[in-house]
């Protein structure tokens, strides 16, 4: 009887099989006069992608290194500042109505027109000021709540994000004002350093309140907030056109209603970030 399968070996040595290693197909290119093995296709091949990957990852890396140089150059600029500029910058903040001349004053260099930094010109906006005038209010609002006995951890995240909150109404009402009147050339962190400054005024009415009085609280409150929206109306209204769209004297209008609505807004602002002083 014949076994079913047929066995690999048999008892001729000339028909024995060989089950070792066989190479695998070889592959030509129609345009080479050579066959690649398949191995070697495949090393290739990842070699290729590997190299992409390394490649995308170094663009990747110094696209972001040149971002990352470009956004610290641009803050380190906001925070160029001296002595002699916080001192007479504060002067300007609470004394807006003793300073003359608002413009800004650029240079000129070979790249073209240029503005020097906040410690070369005491009309250009800086982010140190905002940053401490922000720091200092939120540390004095959990003091005042602290010696009422009213302090927990929560009050210093609550008063930190009505800070925010009340810089980010602000900046979307004069973005509004700037579409309305296509004037794009204030940048962002000019606004941001513009409305900050109202924390200034805020740390000194909350003082006012805390130690003095209500009565003097009310005094400095609208001292403060008077100094402040003098010192939006003067600032913007260099930032915005004479008249775009409307006409010469009806657009001239309707900017300085948008600017006393800012000076306005100060009030508010202000009274909403220290009422909780008294």
């Amino acid at each position: 009887m014949e076994p079913l399968y047929p066995t690999l070996g048999t008892s001729d040595p000339s028909q024995s099989v060989d089950i070792g290693y066989q190479p695998g197909p070889s592959f030509q290119s129609p345009g080479l006069p050579f066959a690649i093995p398949t191995g070697a296709t495949s090393s290739l091949a990842t070699s290729a992608i590997t190299q992409i990957g390394f490649d995308y990852g170094r663009d990747f890396i110094g696209k972001g290194w040149l971002q990352y140089n470009k956004t610290f150059t641009m803050l380190k600029f906001y925070f160029t500042v001296n002595n002699s500029y916080v001192i007479n910058k504060l002067k300007v903040l609470l004394f807006p109505f003793r300073h003359k001349n608002w413009k800004r004053s650029p240079r000129r260099q070979a790249e073209g027109l240029v503005y020097p930094p906040p410690k070369e010109d005491i009309n250009a906006p800086d982010l140190y000021l905002p940053t401490m005038a922000f720091i200092t209010y939120v540390l004095l609002i959990g003091y005042v709540r602290g010696a009422a006995f009213e302090f927990t951890p929560e009050v210093l995240g609550m008063t930190a994000s009505k800070g925010l909150f009340t810089i980010m109404l602000e900046l979307a009402l004069l973005k509004f004002g700037f579409y309305l009147f296509n004037a794009f050339s204030v940048p962002l962190l000019d606004l941001i350093a513009y409305s900050g400054y109202k924390f200034v005024g805020a740390v000194l009415t909350v003082i006012g309140g805390f130690v003095m009085s209500s009565y003097i609280y009310w005094a400095v409150f609208f001292f403060t907030s008077f100094c402040m929206a003098v010192f939006m109306v003067k600032t913007l209204k260099i930032a915005f056109p004479e008249s775009q769209g409307f006409g010469v004297e009806r657009g001239t209008n309707r900017r300085n209603y948008f600017l006393l609505a800012v000076g306005g807004l100060q009030f508010l602002l202000n009274f909403y970030l220290t009422i909780s002083a008294i």
